[in-house]
């Protein structure tokens, strides 16, 4: 494009064409003319845009300087410049320093508490891992006592962070090295009987103790308190004690023995019943003296034993003031009769024999003496034993032991004859045949003591003729 200069001279050539003959008027006239296209062009080079101008996808703003058309941006603008955190509570900030080593079979443990909002909380617990209960566990730390727990396992405490962001609780303030104390440490299968105070020895008496384990897996003690002579107490106890408390555990009245059995516990002390804590036991023995026994001999500690059918052994006790004395009655209850029944005592000092004749039944009478033995009539004839002989149609045979020395011979039954069957036969042979020489040294009374020399009179005579 030519310059606005050359093209106005152009313009004005074509279209004036310049006549030399009215130069002055022509010379006005352009110039009016240049003045007015030179507005002309100013405006349209205004609106024409520079040679280098591109189109372009965006197009440019119309709008005018400072004015928002668009919604504000709600993104935070990112800067580089440094950010401030909120000051940290310092009641949120306290540590545990826990025991710096546990004994065995023990724990310490330390949990924070749901304290959202709050200051800081937490939960410390020493323990046992193991059976043991212990008469005190206690958390301790530098500047006193937390917590002490009797009779138990564990101890708990609950810290509170203070604002200067150390550890308190209760009056306790200021809380650092923290550790476990477990005292008098022990198990129910720990107990120690030789560790109590036990009862002094005692002329013709004695204690005795028997370990054992319960169901449960706990140490269980028998302790026997008992005389070992002859005598007879009106009372023996057992007696324990804890120290403030005594209590009777075990008695027994007219006797000469008595036993407890004592548990241990988880504390590693012993109990009977409600007395618990058990530090000392003692045999009680009140109004002891050698008992007259002539009231308690036992007939059956000698009784024959095995007999055969159709035969017994009946004895009966009868008062004898305050004693006894006991009818041995050997019987047939079969209804069949013996010709004869021959029985015989064996006693410390000899024999003692009975007869009886034609019957079913033979009556002999022991003594029960004041050392609670059967005599036959005699303080030292005790009874060892008793026999009958065995004869022709007649023998029920017995032997009857005392308590040191019983046997069991039985029953030789009777034959299957009566005495009023018995042939002819029968009665000569039955005369012909000796009898066994019988030992008549001491008296025997099929009636009573009285009897008894009589007895044994007639005893020696019969055997003599017999044995002629």
């Amino acid at each position: 494009m030519l310059p606005w200069h050359l093209l106005s001279a152009t313009s004005l050539n074509f279209f004036l064409p310049i006549s030399r003959k009215n130069t002055s008027s022509m010379n006005f006239i352009v110039l009016l003319t240049l003045f007015s296209l030179n507005s002309l062009i100013e405006t349209c080079v205004r609106t024409i845009p520079p040679e280098e101008v591109y189109i372009t996808s965006t197009e440019p703003s119309t709008d005018k300087p400072g004015e928002v058309t668009n919604a504000p941006v709600t993104n935070a603008p990112v800067t580089d410049a440094p950010v401030t955190d909120a000051p940290t509570n310092p009641c949120t900030i306290c540590m545990v320093t826990p025991p710096t080593s546990n004994p065995a079979g023990t724990d310490f443990t330390s949990v924070e508490q749901g304290t959202a909002g709050k200051c800081k909380e937490t939960l410390v617990t020493c323990k046992r891992t193991d059976d043991l209960t212990c008469n005190k566990v206690s958390i301790q730390t530098s500047t006193g006592v937390l917590i002490d727990a009797a009779d138990t396992k564990e101890a708990s405490a609950l810290l509170l962070c203070q604002n200067d962001g150390t550890y308190s609780f209760g009056t306790i303030t200021n809380i650092g090295q923290l550790s476990c104390v477990y005292e008098e440490c022990a198990s129910c299968t720990s107990c120690d009987i030789s560790k109590l105070t036990l009862p002094m020895p005692v002329a013709g008496a004695n204690f005795l103790n028997l370990d054992s384990t319960t169901a449960d897996g706990c140490k269980q003690t028998s302790v026997t308190c008992e005389r070992t002579d002859s005598q007879r107490c009106g009372t023996v106890a057992v007696v324990g004690s804890n120290g403030p408390i005594m209590g009777n555990l075990a008695s027994t009245v007219d006797g000469n023995t008595v036993t407890v059995s004592l548990t241990c516990q988880a504390d590693g002390t012993y109990s009977s019943g409600p007395l618990n804590n058990i530090n000392q036991l003692d045999c009680l023995y009140e109004t002891c003296a050698v008992p007259n026994l002539c009231a308690e001999c036992d007939i059956n500690a000698i009784a024959p034993a095995n007999l055969p059918t159709g035969a017994i052994f009946n004895p009966t006790d009868i008062p004898d003031g305050n004693c006894k004395l006991t009818d041995t009655s050997c019987a047939r209850n079969d209804g069949k009769i013996c010709a004869q029944i021959i029985t015989t005592a064996d006693t410390l000092i000899g024999q003692g024999s009975i007869y009886h004749y034609n019957t079913n039944t033979a009556h002999a009478y022991l003594f029960c003496g004041e050392n609670g033995l059967y005599d036959i009539g005699d303080p030292s004839a005790t009874v060892k034993s008793i026999t009958s002989e065995n004869q022709k149609f007649s023998v029920i045979s017995y032997r009857i032991g005392v308590r040191d020395s019983v046997t069991a011979e039985t029953f030789t039954v009777c034959t299957g004859h009566t005495t009023s069957e018995r042939s002819s036969t029968d009665r000569k042979n039955e005369k012909k045949k000796k009898t066994t020489k019988i030992n008549f040294s001491i008296g025997w009374s099929s009636n009573g003591r009285k009897d008894g020399e009589r007895q044994r009179k007639v005893g020696v005579q019969r055997a003599r003729r017999q044995n002629v």
